[in-house]
């Protein structure tokens, strides 16, 4: 059966929605005013200018005129300058790079850095390339060379059968150079495929502008790389891809007279998609515009790369930095920020004030995100929510036509917000929501997702649709000649958005944008004197501490009249420019309204330029429980009709109180297309610490997304901190959702039907409180106390007890080893003149085995915005400087996996004022690492048992009412902290349960910490006590113990010599630790000479003392008697002890004898026969006789250096790469050591063709790059 389709034309205009907002029609009737004359900036993850749409604008100008990354994290260290020999300079990669001819460089001086490639990448465009880079240019080199190795052993094993042959001994070490090598190569893979490539970078001035390459050849072939200018001299031009593949944007900026090159890339797909919805222009197809077409874009990255592109201080605070610089050049009118976190209080913080003299001194229009953290109420993020409300709040909207075209649904909706999308009050009681828009589109994304566009929603999308919007007003005014001033173009979208009284009042603000109407509002009323006004609202309750942009009171549930003070000051625009005479003449007669009978407030207030205080009184003792708001408004006698001249919000919630089984049940509650949420508030008891809401589905044929989402706000707390949210299908008959709880504190908990849900949907649900409390919450344990004690209150219902402590982190307090305080650049300089400075403080530590670990800091942690330091981040490097991760004040984002080895942390902290920073020079940090077993702590129900250390706490109940119940926790064992290695100053972190219930478990815990007072020694490690000793050979003794330790400290020359003979004397050369330490001077560990080391730097006079000095201590040891000691199975004699420690040293001493001496003559050898290019095969057997002495004590697979850099000799005498590979690649598992690696690169070389090999020999040769950088990475 054939289906006729009939022609339809697809609703393109549905995809990019301006028609919900008014935009459409506007433009439609004024073209010219499609935000032509302005610059929106983009405070973001990245703009790329080649993705469609944001090429040019309506006039044919360049869309996006510059691009700043302001993270720092595309900085490149420049200040290396070189002059080039002929028409080449040595880049800091070691390549040649040849300079073109074309290059015009009066100076002839050159400015050099480097790149890594992935730290301009995306992860996601990291893995396309690295698999990219696998099939098309590892594997075609590393499976024929796998494949032709493993068939060479093939054959070696078919041609020497061990059960037919016995093999010779040079036969057995082809045969394990054989099946080395194919072990090396497996291991190559694993650990090189993925090396990133690494770009020197170029930089220079012309005469006329900086001017900077980046060697994407690799090979130092910079004519076939792009020179370019900074990006924003020549936007069309100055930008290109990083490779044709990754279609990754790049551009440049430079800084610091050319010590600074800034790479800007792309950190997500996230900005791109937000400029083309406020600005996106298609000449071909008109419909897939953003809102304002003809506005330019200034694309300024706040999201730092390091940080998964998370904000941080320092990017938000140069960011705005460029637009106070650039506010006039660039005519930038707009900021649209799609970004933001959740403050813990918004009265105060650093970035907040400086957000705040961006609007109020440069006039700048700030549109933000409210966020998507709904649907309770007070999830509002900041920025819009900071100390004043100077920034536009966005709320997503989902119209109906944005339903059937971007989501594809089976069936229209009526207009709703999006369930996700943030809600008001602001926990300080302001609006937080100024108005909402559509929060969804299929717009343009970055060339590197190898797609045109995408849908995302989000108030991310919402946001830039209200900057578009912005600029289309401000370009109509500015056509007409009106200024403008950022509170009028706020007041105008509050006062003429379109409330929808079906739509949840907190999420909507004043309701949908309607931008014909603003700009009615603009042109009629731009004269009236509060144009350029902004009035400052603050709130308190008579008798409490409480201050906010509004009234906010949760907890209301006693009928008495609250009364509260309300403080309004009128502040201008630019205030200090203001002339005098204007703020005289400053008057308004208001009258003030309240739309509901609880709220009573003055009819009058005369307002003039000063700050006025009025009373208002709130009645809730008729309010029902639930919540309740309404808008207070001062209106203009003079002219009512403009509409509010400033409003704020009062919320009271009225919780419901539980009778005294501590549960609420809700019965039949019906979810449909005009009912999506049900909010309900209870008074937590007390005495409970969790509960349970146990949802139950009636209408079993009907299923639905629901969101069950709960939260508490406390004290100078974010709604982060106590909350629960959940997404789940009600396919089932029932749902069950566990959370934590305060006691005494309202809870929200709001089910919400998802907005894209059509069915309607009947629930019952139970909500039912459990739990006891511990008088002390959190506990603090020091070592040393023998016993806690535990006091527990009980709850409203029978609990069964069964405590439990488990300690799964340890956390090591680090101090500052150095610590500088620097004023920095031009480009962190507040204008006019404000300079900032930064503190650098550096710490190190060292992690005895792999773990996974983070760094924290108190003083700074979970603060952004309300912090009164403006930037706090970390980056973590290894001990060759490598880096490797970075973390901010949100340390639990930021956990990685470490190796063993050293590592140092480096932070900075930024400030305008220096002395708070000298305050903090010696501030401590904490490194927690995850341990790799939990501990558990032995908890008594009596002091008597805990004391004898008997029967431990078993189940038990406690009964509502009941007495208080005490416990008993006890102490780590001395064995356990020696054990673990854990010394003064450690602490092990973890939770402490008390409830048996295994729901319970997992919300109701509290954190435990156990703090180590001193530092244990083992047994072991005491030295016996020595009788018969003199003090002096006590003394004697010792002076021979610290003469061994310097003799390996000192350089070696005439007074080493001179201090090993005489130890020689004084020992009568029968100490063996005396020529093992004589050696170790002659050749230090870092100074070992590994095969590919220079001829001219080889000592024979050193090599031929090392293989005499390691012959004594052959001498001196018995090698039979120790092999008789080691074939001993079961020693009983009463020294037996004693004699292990002892014969185990002399082992280790006649270990690295040999191993020195194995590793000496292999030098010789190698000297000789580079020099003669004979064999000495009599010398290769003995030193092969040496190798097979020293494996008697030690298995050839051994970590043992010593061994090892005589294996890796061993190998290089007998021509066996494969050996050498092996064990090199051991060695670097164990630590990266450029000499290692650099001996790996050349036994690569020296083993296979360089035809068959050029991938691993690029590979490591950018791994030496990337693994040994001269200096740690910028912040």
């Amino acid at each position: 059966m054939s289906t006729t389709l009939q022609a339809e034309e697809f609703p393109v205009w549905a995809l990019v929605p301006k028609k919900e907002t008014g935009v459409t029609n506007f433009l439609s009737k004024n073209p010219s005013y499609d935000g032509r004359n302005v610059t929106i900036a983009i405070f973001d993850s990245g703009v790329d200018p080649g993705a469609p749409g944001l090429k040019v604008t309506s006039e044919g100008k360049p869309k996006v005129i510059a691009r700043y990354d302001c993270s720092g994290a595309g900085d490149v260290d420049t200040s290396t300058v070189v002059t080039p020999e002929g028409n080449e300079i040595k880049g800091l990669s070691g390549r040649t790079l040849v300079i073109p001819s074309t290059w015009k460089n009066p100076t002839g001086k050159y400015h050099i850095g480097i790149k890594n490639a992935y730290e301009l990448y995306t992860k996601q465009v990291q893995k396309r390339i690295e698999e990219e880079k696998k099939e098309k240019e590892w594997d075609p080199l590393h499976k024929p060379l796998l494949s032709k190795s493993i068939m060479e052993q093939q054959n070696f094993n078919n041609e020497n059968d061990p059960s037919k042959v016995t093999l010779t001994r040079n036969q057995k070490l082809i045969k394990e150079d054989i099946d080395s090598t194919v072990e090396a190569l497996i291991s190559l893979e694993k650990k090189y495929k993925f090396i990133t490539p690494v770009y020197d970078c170029v930089v220079f001035h012309d005469g006329v502008q900086w001017l900077a390459c980046l060697d994407t050849s690799e090979i130092g072939d910079l004519a076939s790389c792009k020179l370019m200018g900074e990006f924003s001299e020549d936007p069309v031009n100055n930008f290109d891809y990083i490779t044709a593949s990754d279609r990754m944007s790049y551009s440049f900026n430079v800084y610091n007279d050319g010590d600074v090159l800034e790479i800007v890339s792309l950190g997500s797909s996230h900005g791109t998609h937000v400029s083309a919805i406020a600005a996106g222009y298609f000449p071909d197809e008109p419909d897939r515009n953003g809102v304002a077409p003809g506005a330019q874009i200034i694309s300024l990255t706040i999201g730092d790369s390091r940080l998964e592109t998370m904000e941080t201080g320092t990017a938000i605070v140069r960011a705005m930095i460029k637009v106070m610089e650039l506010r006039k050049k660039f005519n930038i009118d707009v900021i649209n920020m799609s970004y933001g976190e959740h403050s813990n209080w918004s009265h105060a913080g650093r970035i907040g004030d400086i957000m705040n003299d961006v609007v109020d001194k440069h006039a700048v229009t700030w549109v933000a995100s409210a966020g998507n953290h709904g649907p309770a109420l007070g999830t509002i993020g900041a920025p819009p929510d900071i100390s004043k409300t100077t920034i536009i709040g966005v709320g997503a909207y989902v119209s109906p036509d944005m339903m059937t075209s971007e989501y594809s649904m089976l069936q229209k909706l009526p207009g709703n917000t999006y369930t996700w999308s943030s809600r008001g009050p602001t926990i300080d009681g302001g609006r937080g929501i100024s108005v909402c828009a559509p929060g969804g589109a299929i717009a343009s994304v970055p060339g590197y997702l190898l797609r045109g566009t995408q849908l995302m929603n989000g108030t991310s999308m919402s946001a830039p649709h209200v900057a578009g919007a912005t600029a289309v007003l401000i370009s109509g005014l500015k056509a007409k000649n009106i200024d403008t001033c950022p509170y009028m173009i706020k007041r105008a979208m509050e006062n003429t958005a379109l409330y929808n009284d079906k739509i949840d009042h907190f999420s909507q603000g004043h309701g949908l944008l309607q931008v014909e109407k603003a700009f009615e509002y603009l042109t009629q009323y731009y004269t009236e004197q509060e144009s350029y006004v902004k009035f400052i609202i603050s709130c308190g309750i008579q008798g409490s501490s409480y201050q906010g942009k509004g009234i906010h009171i949760r907890n209301a549930i006693e009928n008495k009249v609250i009364d509260c003070n309300v403080s309004v000051e009128p502040v201008f625009l630019n205030n200090g420019d203001v002339d005098a005479e204007k703020k005289i003449n400053f008057q308004m007669s208001l009258c003030l309204t309240s739309d509901v009978s609880w709220v009573s407030v003055p009819k009058y207030l005369e307002l003039m330029y000063m700050s006025r205080n009025f009373n208002i009184k709130i009645d809730p003792s008729g309010l029902h429980p639930g919540v309740h708001t309404t808008t207070v408004r001062a209106y203009d006698t003079k002219n009512a009709t403009k509409g509010p001249v400033f409003t704020f919000e009062v919320t009271i919630i009225r919780p419901l109180v539980t009778d005294h089984s501590g549960s609420l049940s809700h019965d039949n509650v019906e979810f449909n297309a005009n009912s999506l949420i049900k909010r309900n508030f209870v008074l937590v008891p007390r005495n409970v610490s969790w509960a349970t809401l146990h949802i139950k589905h009636l209408d079993t044929d009907v299923n639905a997304n629901f969101c069950l989402h709960v939260v508490q706000l406390l004290p100078q707390k974010s709604c982060k901190h106590m909350e629960y949210c959940k997404m789940f299908n009600m396919k089932s008959n029932e749902f069950q959702a566990h959370f934590a709880v305060e006691e005494n504190v309202v809870i929200e908990f709001v089910l919400a039907k998802y907005w894209s849900s059509c069915s309607s949907i009947k629930l019952s649900y139970k909500l039912q409180f459990h739990g006891v409390i511990p008088k002390t919450q959190n506990i603090a344990m020091y070592h040393g106390m023998g016993l806690h004690p535990v006091v527990l209150k009980s709850g409203i219902k029978n609990e069964e007890i069964l405590p439990s402590v488990s300690l799964k982190h340890l956390i090591t307090v680090l101090k500052p080893n150095e610590g500088k305080i620097t004023a920095l650049t031009s480009r962190d300089v507040i204008p006019p003149n404000r300079p900032i400075y930064q503190l650098i403080l550096s710490y190190a530590f060292s992690l005895s085995k792999s773990t996974d670990a983070y760094a924290t800091c108190g003083l700074f942690g979970e603060l952004l915005y309300e912090s009164e330091y403006e930037s706090q981040l970390w980056m973590l490097f290894d001990s060759n400087k490598q880096y490797i991760s970075a973390g901010d004040a949100y340390a639990n984002r930021h956990v990685y996996k470490l190796d063993k080895g050293d590592y140092t942390i480096k932070m900075h902290v930024r400030h305008e004022r220096r002395e708070i920073l000298e305050k903090i020079i010696d501030l401590p940090i904490q490194v927690v690492q995850k341990l790799q077993n939990p501990i558990s702590l032995d908890v008594y129900s009596s002091h008597h048992q805990a004391t004898i250390f008997g029967k431990k706490c078993s189940t038990f109940v406690i009964a509502p009412d009941s007495d208080l119940c005490r416990l008993f926790i006890g102490s780590l064992s001395n064995d356990k902290i020696i054990s673990l290695k854990l010394i003064a100053g450690h602490c092990l972190s973890g939770s402490i349960h008390y409830v048996k219930d295994d729901n319970g478990k997992k919300v109701d815990n509290y954190v435990f910490k156990y703090f180590i007072t001193d530092t244990l020694k083992t047994k072991n490690g005491l030295k016996p006590v020595e009788e018969n000793k003199t003090k002096l050979e006590e003394f004697n003794e010792a002076m021979c113990e610290t003469k061994l330790n310097w003799l390996t400290k000192l350089e070696y020359g005439a007074d080493s010599n001179v201090l090993y003979e005489s130890l020689c004397d004084e020992t009568e050369n029968k100490n063996s630790l005396v020529h093992i330490s004589w050696i170790q001077c002659i050749e230090p560990e870092d100074k070992k000479k590994f095969p590919n080391f220079s001829m001219k730097d080889i000592d024979v006079e050193k090599i031929k003392k090392i293989i005499s000095a390691a012959n004594a201590v052959l001498t001196i040891i018995d090698q039979d008697d120790l092999l008789a000691f080691y074939g001993i199975k079961s020693d009983q004699r009463p020294e037996a002890s004693k004699l292990k420690i002892s014969n185990d040293r002399l082992k280790n001493n006649l270990i690295e004898a040999l191993s020195r001496k194995g590793a000496a003559m292999c030098q010789l050898y190698y000297y000789n026969f580079m020099n003669t290019k004979i064999k000495d095969e009599s010398y290769l057997q003995e030193i092969d006789d040496v190798w097979l002495q020293v494996i008697c004590f030690i298995s050839p697979d051994s970590d043992s250096k010593s061994l090892n850099y005589f294996n890796i000799w061993h190998g290089a005498v007998h021509q066996n790469y494969g050996r050498m590979m092996k064990v090199l690649l051991r060695m670097l598992e164990d630590k990266h050591t450029k000499e290692v690696e650099s001996c790996l690169l050349w036994t690569i070389k020296a083993k296979f063709a360089e035809d068959e090999s050029k991938h691993l020999a690029t590979a490591i040769s950018n791994a030496l790059i990337v693994h040994y950088p001269k200096t740690f990475r910028p912040f």
